[in-house]
Order: C-alpha cells, then structure tokens, then sequence
C-alpha cells in the first residue's frame, strides 16, 4: 500500500524509503526462491529433452535386440511383369528357379446377340442351369423374363462363383458375359437348359445351330405335301362261294360270302370305309384301300384273303414313291441326308446323326409343339452352316422356314497355372503360389517367363538401424556433455554439472559399446568406432563384411541366445550387447516410460518447483503483510509529527509576537 503523502509531515518517513527497505527484504528472501524454481524447471526441460532422445536411443537399441530384424529377407531376380516373388520373415535362405510358365485363367463365356437387355430369353418356362466347381446354380425363367432379369438372377444365386453382366458389342446387339470369379481349370463355366425348355439357344449354344418351324409331332411328316397311302387288293377270279379279309395296324376287316360276288365287295368295301379311316374302291376283282388322311400311313398286319377255293388273294402297295437328300453344309463339308415318302421328324433326326457321324440333331419340345434343331459340328468362328432340298419334297419347315440361332463363344477358357520350379513341372489353379514354399509367395504375370530367385537375409535393413542408432547415440550424448559440464571461456555450466545421476548415463553407455564379448566380438569391428570427443561414426561396409563372415554369431552378439529344454523352460541364456544396452536404455527410461531414472528426476523436479512455488507465495505473502504494517505505522508516525510542527510554529509565532512588542 503506497501513500502519496506519506512523510509530508516529517520529510524523513517517506515511501521511497519503504520501498528500499522491501526491495533489500525482497532480495534476500523472495529471489533465492525463484533462483532455485528457475533452476528446477531448467532440468525439468532438460529431463525432458533427454528422455526424448533417450527414447529414440532406445527404440534403435531395441530393433537391434529384437530378432525380427534378423528375420528380414531380401529377394532378388525378380523380373517385372512376369515373376514376382515375395518372402515372409524367417524364410529359410534359398534359392530356385522359375521357368516356362503359363498363367491360370478365369473361365468367360459370352452368348450369342439379343437386340437389347430387355429382349425375352424364352417362349416358354423352365430352369437354366449354370456349372462350376461342381456346383450347380439352378435359374428358373418364363416367358417374361428379359436379358437384364437373367442377369440380376444369376448374380443373386451364383454371385460367390461367378458373376453376370450384359455388355454391348454393337448396335443392336447385347450380349450375356459370365466370368467366373476365380481361376483354375475347375473354374469352367457351363450352361443347360432343363428338358423340354424353351431356353434361346444363344444363351447356351457355342456353335451355329438351326431351328426348323415347329411340326406337331416328333412322328409328323417332314414332306411338304405328305403321301397319301393306298394299297391293291387283287382277287385272281370272282367269288363264288367265299369271303375276303384283310387286318390293318391289327384290326381285322372281313365279310362273308353274300349271294353273289359283287354283294360280297360291297360288303367287304362297307366294312373298310366304316373305320373312318380309310376308303375302299371296286374295279372288277380288285379293290384299293386308300387312308383318309395324308402322311397318316398304315401297316397291313395280316395280307389280303379269300376262302373261296377257287380264287386267290394278293397285296400290293400302290403308294406313290418319294425320294430326295436333306444336304447340310458345315464347316466346308456338306452331308447328304436320304428321305423317302415314310420319313418322319424323329426318323429324320436318326438319319442326320448317322450321316454326319455325331449327334448334331435332336427335336426339341416348344410348348405343344416340336422342332428340329441341328448344331453345328464346329464352334465359335469356324462354325458355319447352310441347308437345302434336293428332291424338292421336304417341308419348307426345314428349309427356308429355319432359324438362324447366333451362337455364344467360351472367350477365355478356364485353366491352371503351370510352371517349373527348379524344373520340375507344377500345376496350381492361381497364378498366386503360396504352398510350395512356406511363407513364399510366387506370382505368375506373364506367359513363358523365367527367373532366377535369390532369398537372402536383409543385411541392408540392419546396417541401416545400426546407422540410425549411430546417429541417435551421438545426439544423445551431445546433449549429456553440454548439461554436465562446465565450459571456463564461455563461462556457462550445464545444468546438471556435478549430478552423478546425469554423468554415469554417458559413461554407462560408452562403456558397452567398448565392451568385448567371450567370443572376442566387439562393435568396433562392425564398424562402429568412437572419436576422441565421444563422436560415433559407422561403416556401413565394414558392417556388412563382418556381419555375412557368420551371420549365427552375429546375431547372437547383437542379440543373445536362449536355448530351452525338452519340457520348454530356458536351459541357457546368453545376453547379446544389445540386449545389456536395453536393459540399461529401460533402467534409465523405466517400463513404457515410467518408474526409470529419468521419469523419477523429472518427477522430483515437478514436485521441486511445486514445492518452491509455494514457499514463494508464502514468503510473498509475509513480507507484503510485513510492509503493509510498517506503511501504516509510518502513516501514524508522519501525522504526530505534523501536529507537532504545527503546534511548534503555532508558539514560534507566538514568542516572535512577543519579542517584537517588547
């Protein structure tokens, strides 16, 4: 509390000399405090530099003791984009070859044209059928179903194995694509359609195939106009005193004799048109039995008789004769099919398949109807086909009333990998191969490749810590020097000049990297050399001579070994020079950052700041108290001695009066 006026009355009790009095008290009590909080939260920075380099000393001290950098690999004679091999940690060292290979192949199946994706698959109902890794996907469609439902169905049930789009290849034409999911020979699509399906066949046919117009029977008639069957009855003389008879596809017709000869035919004529289904004509001694119906044809299951015993009784087959070629032509060659007035769709089918020597046709069910489908010989562009008549006598059905099916194509047949290792002839069905070695991947790019793999241990990787952890060491200690020691010139002294806790951290540590094992091994052999002044410097060259001399007693240098018994306890432990720097990295840093050396000082130097801080406010908070009592009685002090100059000039005028008036 500063008074303006203070020492107005005595000119001596004034708040400068106050404030002198606490600046000297102030001094004396509140700056050896902040000295010493200064102090502390200088090593609280310093601790706290040091740990972060201590850390990073520490991280390359552990990649050094850990066995996984040891179990690196290296892989060369790769040869891009046609053999690319990989290798896990801790693959054995080795080397092969890999030669004339030949990549495994997704199967894809492309259809024949459809107008656009919402074009109809069927006339009819049924189930398509789709193979692969022997399993079957069984697709229901109908008439209804378009391009893009078979798309979307297929992918809903066989999506795990295969997958299903449309794609255009030109105007107006869309085709189905299926493209199995994995590669392999066990990958190959296939397609069917169920019996009596109605499926279009450029869903499912590879090779050009024909559909004649729909017969509706597989026994009709292939002729256009189909031959009317009749047949002769011959009696040698006119009847006198027997019957006639005759059995046709097993019914016996017979009369007889009734008066006269000409009352017997009559009879006999009533009888045959009474079936229905053929009719009798009389000229003379003969009669002609002629079917009602064309194509309809009949078989005489027991010949004409008479039991007049003065005649006789003859057949003859008075049908009129039909002959032709049905001439297919596929693929440059040209078959030519026989048929005859008798020849019906199912017998055609028979003489087609024996011609061409293959069963190329077959009938096919559409609905209530039949149709002859013929497939050609060939697949894909090889297919070709053309049909004609040479006799002039088949149904247009099978000749101008055909349908061209466009046929689908196996783009890309399905096929295992194949390959030499080290010349012996494998097969997988991917083109990645992990089973032949283990933790050996193998990847197939290229048709007819070769390569020479070298697996080595991945020396460079550990050179490359070890320089890391050169570099690491050499900050670290920079910063040790500068803060314990004293430099005279400079006149500065680092902050934990005299703290043994702080100077044995440099002298720990370079003693171990000076250090010789039983074995005579020392990192200055590595590469590692340390200069008068405590610099570190690496080799990367000499490091790698001496490391591949033996790479076992190498490892156990850098890292140790630990044998185990047959029931897995330790046997023997050998520590390795980084395993005691690790050790001695954890004493300084503790487990996971706490309870080491360096986590306690820090800690200390926390609580040492707190500790002074608060002294400093106690310490603050007293001596302002203090001079806020001595201001007041200062205060008190200046007023009395006001009064008491005002009374003393008050009499000194009072005697001057006197004096003056005597």
């Amino acid at each position: 509390m500063a008074v303006s006026s203070l020492g107005a009355g005595s000119g001596v009790l004034t708040q400068s000399v106050i404030d002198q009095l606490k600046a000297a008290d102030t001094a004396s009590i509140i700056t050896p405090i902040e000295t010493k909080i200064t102090l502390q939260q200088q090593k609280g920075q310093a601790l706290s530099l040091l740990t972060s380099l201590f850390t990073t000393f520490q991280s390359s001290v552990s990649a050094l003791n850990d066995s996984a950098i040891y179990q690196k690999r290296t892989v060369s004679g790769n040869v891009e984009n046609e053999v690319s091999v990989t290798a896990d940690a801790g693959v054995a060292v080795q080397s092969f070859s890999i030669s004339d290979t030949q990549l495994a192949k997704k199967s894809v199946i492309e259809s024949g044209r459809f107008s656009s994706t919402s074009s109809y698959i069927s006339n009819g109902s049924g189930t398509m059928s789709i193979g692969i890794d022997g399993t079957t996907y069984d697709i229901d469609y109908t008439s209804s179903t378009t391009l893009a439902d078979l798309v979307t169905a297929i992918n809903d049930k066989a999506g795990s194995d295969l997958k299903a789009s449309t794609l255009q290849v030109g105007t107006n034409d869309y085709r189905l694509i299926l493209t199995s999911n994995e590669t392999g020979a066990s990958q190959a699509i296939t397609i069917s359609d169920s019996a009596n399906g109605s499926l279009d066949y450029a869903l499912y046919k590879q090779q050009d195939t024909i559909g004649s117009g729909l017969f509706t029977s597989a026994t009709s008639s292939v002729l256009s106009s189909p031959v009317i069957q009749s047949t002769k009855l011959s009696l040698s003389q006119a009847l006198s005193d027997g019957g006639v008879s005759i059995e046709i596809d097993g019914v016996q017709y017979s009369t007889a004799f009734d008066t006269d000869h000409a009352t017997t035919l009559a009879n006999f004529k009533d009888a045959i048109d009474a079936s229905g289904l053929y009719t009798a004509t009389i000229s003379g001694n003969d009669i002609t039995i002629t079917a009602n119906t064309a194509g309809a044809n009949y078989t005489i299951t027991s010949p004409f008789s008479t039991t007049d015993s003065s005649a006789s009784a003859s057949t003859t087959d008075t049908t009129p004769t039909v002959s032709g070629t049905y001439d297919i032509t596929m693929n440059g060659t040209t078959y030519n099919v026989a048929y005859d007035q008798n020849t019906t769709l199912d017998s055609l089918v028979n003489s087609i398949n024996s011609t061409v020597g293959s069963n190329v046709a077959s009938i096919k069910q559409v609905g209530s109807s039949y149709q002859l489908v013929i497939e050609s010989t060939a697949e894909g562009d090889d297919s070709t086909f053309s049909v004609s008549d040479s006799g002039g006598y088949l149904s247009s059905k099978l000749t101008t009333g055909i349908i061209n099916y466009t046929p689908g194509a196996e783009v890309q047949q399905a096929q295992d990998a194949s390959f030499k290792y080290n010349g012996i002839t494998v097969t997988r069905s991917s083109n990645e191969i992990t089973d032949i070695i283990s933790g050996v991947t193998i990847n197939l790019l290229k048709d007819g490749s070769s390569a020479n793999i070298d697996i080595a241990q991945d020396v460079d990787s550990i050179s490359t810590e070890m320089s890391t952890l050169v570099d690491s060491y050499n900050s670290l200690i920079s910063q040790l020097t500068s803060m314990t020691t004293a430099d005279t010139e400079a006149g500065t002294v680092g902050v934990f000049n005299g703290d043994s806790s702080i100077t044995s951290i440099s002298r720990d540590i370079t003693r171990l990297f000076t250090s010789i094992n039983n074995d005579g091994y020392s990192l200055a052999q590595f590469g590692i050399d340390l200069s008068e002044k405590g610099t570190m410097s690496f080799n990367s060259a000499t490091f790698k001579t001496k490391f591949n001399e033996d790479t076992t007693l190498s490892e156990q240098f850098f890292s140790g070994l630990t044998t185990y018994d047959d029931n897995g306890n330790v046997a023997s432990q050998k520590d390795g020079i980084f395993t005691q720097l690790n050790a001695l990295t954890t004493r300084y840093l503790g487990s996971y950052g706490s309870d080491g050396i360096l986590d306690n000082l820090t800690t200390a130097s926390s609580d040492a700041v707190t500790s002074l801080t608060t002294d400093k406010t106690k310490a603050q908070a007293l001596l302002d108290a203090r001079y806020e009592t001595m201001t007041a009685r200062f205060v008190e002090y200046d007023s009395i001695m006001t009064k008491l100059t005002s009374q003393f000039s008050s009499l000194q005028m009072q005697i001057d009066a006197m004096a003056s008036g005597g």
